[in-house]
């Protein structure tokens, strides 16, 4: 409960996902309208929303078997980092994906439809430059997107329509994994003194 020492087990990947393979977690993400986790497993591919209220899981998607689909089936997410809804209530991953210049961290955004138990590509974001880990995806207060590209060191801006607002590369010796766009720095700032 909100304000108490006591630690409670709500989830474990072990016991919900039974020899699903390494259970290695790299975002957890709190959904205010549902009361609920969404939790990401970058090893097995693979996110799962948990209630906070129960503990069960609500659905899942990726390579852990009897998950939600994928629409097209090849925009299944791997490796994936990041992962957030977005106001509209879309999902937003960064992932690992293939281009044709070979391997590329991506960003992908789905409807999730329950009744369907289908996750339907809406749009997607490939800056053409790969990340072997690491990275985050949110979307902006102006409806563009804030692409974080974990080990490669790139930050990209992107509207909609997938131009780019602004990047900026600090170079592959940079590993950057999660992301915050800060409107006014000196606010922020000030409020800290």
């Amino acid at each position: 409960a909100m304000g108490s020492t006591d630690e409670q087990v709500l989830w474990t990947c072990n016991e919900d996902w039974a020899n699903s393979g390494n259970c290695e977690s790299n975002g957890l993400f709190y959904v205010e309208s549902t009361n609920s986790f969404l939790y990401s497993f970058y090893t097995n591919n693979s996110l799962v929303e948990v209630s906070r209220d129960t503990g069960e899981s609500m659905w899942w998607a990726g390579d852990v078997r009897n998950g939600y689909e994928f629409d097209p089936a090849d925009s299944e997410f791997e490796w994936q980092h990041g992962v957030s809804y977005t106001e509209t209530g879309t999902l937003l991953v960064s992932t690992e994906a293939i281009n044709n210049s070979g391997y590329t961290t991506m960003v992908r955004e789905y409807t999730v439809d329950h009744d369907s138990e289908t996750l339907t590509e809406v749009w997607n974001f490939d800056p053409d430059v790969y990340a072997g880990t690491n990275g985050d995806a949110w979307r902006l207060e102006n409806g563009n997107t804030l692409h974080v590209i974990g080990s490669a060191g790139h930050v990209v801006e992107v509207n909609p329509d997938s131009e780019v607002i602004w990047h900026l590369n600090f170079g592959d010796d940079h590993l950057m994994g999660r992301g915050e766009f800060i409107n006014d720095l000196y606010t922020l700032a000030k409020g800290s003194y």
